[in-house]
């Protein structure tokens, strides 16, 4: 005996989950024999793929399983059960539930490290303002503490480091790059307006093992997963040059501008100034994202 399982969607009028799907919602199976073999309720019921009592719902894993109505549809020899399963919402904060922990406790982070490519004019082994040591190619920081000023197109505006352009065009390097998220549960609505003002912004002081001015807040995924309580993924990338590029000084004609136009020896065949350019001038006090210690 091979007992089978298939879900059966259920029509619209049927769908409980409407008015409000955070609370209560249902599912319905049938339960088969492949080989058309007599079988009993109770082994559609232990079936695979059968759900059990206290089972999540696959869209909100705050319903569970509660109750369930079992009906045979058989014909002829071929058995075949209906199951159709009732899944509830139960509050977490109600003393009478056999969970009794706040939800809101609950964290949960993920990392990926990882690098991209970007253009590049110079490299060098220098080291990073975060403790990063680099070997060539890849790209030579800007150490301490980061000025954008206009760049003049003066000598006094160049970085060094090893030309790796051709006559001024960039080339590839790679930058490595950590893609933090931290999921957490909120009570109540979150604070959208406060993460749209903190989007782009980098981090005013350490941060989740971050040193100042490495980690950028990309934004948050809001899901509503019960009645006033909502979960929220806060996304973070981090970057070894604190997400500055380089880029070349460029003429009224908007071609690269050639060391050898300022007398330079080791840059006479490539761009030169280079410089540091930063898209994410500004910081914030992540803090104000109220996201709990691990």
């Amino acid at each position: 005996m091979a007992v089978e399982v298939i879900e059966i969607p259920l029509s619209k009028r049927e769908d409980n989950r409407t008015p409000d799907r955070f609370v209560k919602a249902q599912r319905r199976f049938q339960a088969s024999d492949s080989a058309g073999g007599a079988f009993s309720i109770r082994n559609a019921l232990l079936a695979l793929n059968m759900p059990r009592v206290g089972s999540p719902h696959p869209d909100n894993f705050n319903l569970k399983a509660t109750t369930y109505e079992a009906r045979s549809i058989s014909q002829g020899t071929s058995y075949v059960y209906e199951v159709t399963w009732d899944y509830e919402f139960q509050n977490p904060f109600d003393p009478g539930t056999d969970d009794p922990d706040d939800p809101t406790e609950f964290r949960q982070e993920s990392t990926e490290i990882e690098s991209i490519w970007v253009d590049a004019w110079r490299a060098d082994g220098s080291t990073v303002g975060s403790g990063f040591a680099l070997t060539p190619p890849q790209l030579v920081p800007n150490t301490g503490e980061f000025v954008f000023d206009a760049p003049t197109g003066i000598v006094t505006d160049d970085i060094a480091g090893n030309p790796i352009d051709s006559r001024g065009e960039p080339t590839s390097a790679a930058v490595r790059v950590v893609r933090k998220s931290i999921t957490i549960n909120v009570a109540g609505e979150p604070p959208e307006q406060l993460y749209y003002l903190l989007v782009g912004r980098r981090n005013d002081s350490d941060y989740a093992g971050f040193v100042t001015g490495s980690l950028l807040y990309v934004g948050p995924d809001i899901q509503q997963i019960g009645p006033e309580l909502y979960q929220v993924r806060h996304q973070f990338v981090a970057d070894e040059f604190f997400h500055a590029r380089q880029q070349v000084w460029r003429l009224d004609n908007n071609t690269p501008s050639i060391g050898k136009a300022y007398g330079s020896v080791i840059y006479q065949f490539s761009g030169y100034p280079v410089y540091w350019v930063h898209p994410y001038p500004l910081t914030a006090n992540f803090g104000l994202l109220a996201i709990p210690d691990a």
